[in-house]
């Protein structure tokens, strides 16, 4: 196969007969400028020589000099067609295919980013998981966006995680701790970084500023309770155990309020506002709309039957007052962890995680206190942080009495009785509205 090498081709052809007659030729031939071209693959590269060759009879015979240029003064000395060049030529034109190719062709990717980067739908609750060329991961939270810029935020000096995980994005904002920072990024960077799984992002704080990918978009609301993500950090698993030994050791009431979050005080409140109207279907449906029907049953059950009337006239005006008279009322009651008793005081905490921003749960393990046969509890307690403080969401600890009554052989109605005749016993006079006695 011959790949390189050279021929020769006619340009331009005189025939004997055209010439004058002075000039003395032999008859019948035929003069043609021959152009020796080198070739690659039989296209041609670049000219070599041109020559006046004579063709008669087949044969073929080299001009004389003055032959030559005799045919170039009259007939003119041939050009050199453009196509000697063709290889050049073509290769020429298919760099500019190739480069208008290109260029198209970024053109349309860089079309399509603007209008994802229009289009891409950026939610405080977007997480973007950067990888580092060394394949560690940093989680970073959108913080605000506008037309062409993305704000995140990020924990400054992140040691990062080294799977890609849902988990690993969203760990440092749920933990909560230490110095965070706000940075601006560009839309069109996101998205290239995104789009390409190119290092284009580069954030002051995080991999020692070198470039990051923007490898995984998450979105999930770690502000609600149950995002079915656990996170694991002993600095919390320290403070919530403590929480939870001095929430159960505590006798004063004002002490123990002070431990509990603002929804739980906020629920103290409500039962005995919701009792203190008298209508049975408000309180009914207050009772069973909770997450512990039987638990909220005998709190509103005392609230209306006892605690209300005792207060008869002695009307407490603010709130703050209520709270600490009726928290110290329902304590009694010992329901969940809302009880004094030794008893509680044997508590054993099993496993604390993080489950949300300012959430975490805590599995505990208490001895039975309802039940006739004595048995192991296990259940799980809610705690928020508020102003940088654990608290403990009291109607989660009513899991600790819920779990018993669904032990109990009637469940939920045998302790409903219980919890009637145990009125009963304190005033024998006494009347339940029908709508109460189910």
């Amino acid at each position: 196969m011959i790949v390189f090498g050279y021929y020769t081709i006619p340009i331009k052809s005189v025939y004997a007969h055209h010439l004058p007659k002075d000039v003395a030729v032999t008859e019948g031939a035929r003069f043609d400028c021959g152009l020796k071209l080198a070739h690659i693959m039989f296209i041609p590269a670049f000219p070599i020589e041109k020559k006046w060759l004579m063709k008669h009879q087949g044969q073929t015979y080299e001009t004389t000099s003055h032959m030559a240029s005799l045919l170039d003064d009259l007939y003119g000395k041939p050009r050199t067609p453009w196509y000697s060049y063709a290889v050049f030529l073509l290769g020429l034109a298919a760099l500019l295919y190739f480069f208008i190719e290109g260029k198209v062709e970024n053109y349309r990717q860089e079309s399509a980013l603007i209008e994802a980067s229009r289009s891409q739908k950026i939610s405080p609750n977007s997480y973007y998981a950067l990888k580092s060329s060394s394949e560690q991961y940093y989680g970073v939270k959108v913080d605000s966006s506008s037309e062409d810029k993305v704000w995140v935020r990020y924990l400054n000096n992140d040691p990062g995680y080294s799977e890609n995980k849902k988990i690993g994005a969203v760990s440092v904002f749920m933990i909560n701790r230490g110095e965070f920072k706000v940075q601006a990024i560009s839309k069109k960077t996101i998205v290239k970084s995104h789009y390409r799984r190119s290092a284009l992002i580069k954030i002051e704080g995080l991999n020692e500023g070198e470039t990051l990918t923007l490898e995984s978009i998450y979105n999930v609301d770690i502000d609600k309770d149950d995002i079915g993500l656990y996170v694991s950090d002993p600095q919390t698993s320290a403070e919530v155990k403590q929480v939870l030994k001095k929430f159960v050791n505590e006798t004063s009431v004002n002490s123990s309020l002070a431990l509990l979050d603002s929804s739980s005080k906020t629920y103290l409140l409500d039962v005995v506002k919701t009792a203190k109207t008298g209508d049975v279907t408000n309180m009914k449906n207050f009772i069973k709309e909770n997450e512990h029907p039987e638990v909220n049953y005998a709190m509103m059950m005392y609230a209306k039957y006892v605690y209300l009337p005792k207060l008869a006239d002695n009307l407490i005006k603010t709130d703050k007052r209520l709270l600490s008279d009726f928290g110290e009322f329902s304590k009694l009651l010992g329901v969940g962890l809302w009880r004094n008793s030794s008893k509680i005081k044997n508590i054993k905490i099993v496993i604390v995680n993080v489950t949300g921003k300012n959430v975490a749960l805590a599995r505990v393990s208490l001895p039975s206190n309802i039940l006739g046969r004595p048995s192991r509890i296990n259940f799980l307690v809610k705690l928020r942080r508020e102003n940088g403080q654990w608290k403990i969401n009291l109607p989660s600890t009513f899991s600790y009495t819920s779990d018993q009554i669904a032990m109990m052989k009637w469940g939920g109605k045998a302790y409903r009785e219980r919890i009637r005749s145990a009125l009963k016993a304190k005033n024998k006079s006494l009347i339940f509205d029908v709508g109460l006695a189910y």
